[in-house]
């Protein structure tokens, strides 16, 4: 085995099996639009402090991603936390609000 190789292996070895994951809608209120038209502050946060692990979905099409709006600067994460974002996912910035 060549040691790029064995690298890519080991990394690969490391990230736990998508079922191991949350998945962060898990958390959102029924029906929750993932457009980026409401803010998700809270329960994004929620599920951070729940998960070590948490997954982001995404969509098909890079034309419709999936956008979880959530404030600037207040989201925390445990230690050694991993997150996934999916393909056409984003967290989309809103505005700190005023304190």
């Amino acid at each position: 085995m060549h040691f790029p190789t064995a690298i890519a292996l080991a990394a690969l070895l490391a990230v736990p099996a998508a079922a191991q994951y949350a998945s962060v809608t898990d958390y959102l209120p029924a029906g929750c639009p993932t457009d980026g038209s409401v803010d998700i502050t809270e329960p994004v946060q929620a599920a951070l402090a729940a998960e070590a692990a948490l997954f982001f979905p995404g969509s098909n099409s890079s034309d419709s991603p999936r956008l979880y709006a959530v404030r600037a600067g207040v989201l925390e994460t445990q230690p050694g936390a991993r997150i996934v974002f999916g393909p056409n996912a984003r967290l989309l910035r809103l505005p700190s609000e005023a304190r």
